[in-house]
């Protein structure tokens, strides 16, 4: 078993053999990355993409790059570059609607999500963030659907499934209490949402308790 800095040795010994090979670049990159060395790896991607203009994969793990780097602009003109290569590439429209919500622009996150789910409907990762895009704008219901779509999706992954509902209870339990009905019911899904949350154990008896979930799943989400 190689270790991370013995594989990158060799590729980048291989790309220095074969200086115009793209793919050898994009090779290097993501080992440079898991190494800490960030220069390096947006370094490699740029290489990668200077050899082949038109090589999506390159260009878009190039902006998941620039994202992890927090550098939201470059990486939002790189996945535009991408769709104008590939204006059906899933993962693409997937990634840039992450970015979108990470600086808070929903609208222009559910539209890329939307559009990936079009274009690949079984990609469970999508759903599930179209779930909390639209869950943050408060259609809920509609959230809760795409959430049981990830579920169902990803059903046999045990963490991903609990991690699911979990969320699918939470969405619930909110609805429960911004309508103002039913404090006792979702009194049970909140606590349930809470301890899962947080690792607490406490019984739940009052509408007061039932509020004071509410501001903390609020405040956690």
């Amino acid at each position: 078993m190689y270790s991370f800095t013995e594989t990158k040795e060799y590729w980048k010994n291989q790309s220095l053999q074969h200086p115009e090979n793209s793919r050898l670049y994009q090779l290097v990159a993501p080992l440079c990355g898991e190494l800490g060395e960030n220069f390096n790896e947006l370094r490699n991607y740029q290489m990668a993409i200077k050899h082949d203009r038109m090589n999506v994969q390159a260009r878009n793990d190039y902006a998941l790059a620039l994202f992890r780097q927090n550098r939201y602009e470059e990486a939002e003109k790189e996945f535009k570059i991408c769709l104008e290569i590939d204006i059906n590439n899933a993962l693409v429209h997937q990634n840039i609607a992450a970015l979108y919500a990470k600086k808070g622009e929903f609208p222009a996150a559910e539209k890329h999500c939307r559009k990936a789910i079009e274009i690949d409907p079984n990609n469970a990762v999508t759903h599930r963030n179209l779930s909390k895009i639209l869950d943050e704008g408060g259609n809920t219901w509609e959230s809760l659907n795409h959430n049981e779509t990830a579920l169902s999706l990803e059903k046999g992954d045990e963490l991903v499934s609990k991690r699911n509902q979990y969320m699918t209870r939470r969405i619930m339990a909110k609805q429960l209490v911004s309508t103002g009905r039913n404090h006792d019911n979702s009194a049970h899904l909140m606590y349930d949402c809470y301890r899962e949350l947080t690792g607490n154990s406490y019984e739940l008896s009052t509408t007061r308790k039932t509020q004071e979930i509410l501001s903390k799943l609020s405040s956690n989400p």
